[in-house]
């Protein structure tokens, strides 16, 4: 996936969906993308505009905070998982995630928490909010 530079900056819910679908432009089978930020930084939402650049309706896309995983029939297969309530990367692993960064595009909400436990190509999306409720996500490295 390219954009390591790239910021994107969203004022509305309907600017993170759109931020959501220009990354998955970048996206293909094998991506791992590991997103972060606070509560209420908008990461459902950026997923929903990811699987809506793959067919999806927006509105099919919610948080899976207690399923854990959701998985979504579109071409490539998008999953979108939550570790915000795993203990740990060895919980993580036991969901059998790494079956499916095979052969789709798997999106972590809260990656950081397990990040040990995700592949070496992962890439890290942070988002924040400012004072003004503006969101912005950039890449940034690994570490």
């Amino acid at each position: 996936m390219r954009g390591d530079a790239m910021e994107y900056v969203s004022h509305s819910e309907d600017d993170t969906v759109e931020v959501g679908r220009q990354i998955a432009a970048e996206l293909a089978a094998g991506d791992v993308l590991s997103l972060n930020g606070e509560l209420g930084t908008g990461k459902t939402r950026l997923v929903a505009g990811i699987a809506s650049h793959f067919g999806l309706p927006t509105a099919e896309v919610t948080s899976p905070t207690f399923s854990l995983i959701h998985e979504y029939a579109t071409d490539p297969p998008l999953a979108h998982c939550d570790a915000y309530r795993l203990a740990d990367s060895n919980e993580f692993l036991d969901l059998g995630v790494s079956e499916l960064w095979i052969d789709g595009i798997v999106v972590v909400e809260w990656g950081d928490r397990v990040a040990d436990a995700l592949p070496t190509w992962t890439r890290r999306l942070e988002g924040t909010v400012a004072a003004d409720g503006t969101r912005r996500f950039a890449f940034r490295d690994r570490s």
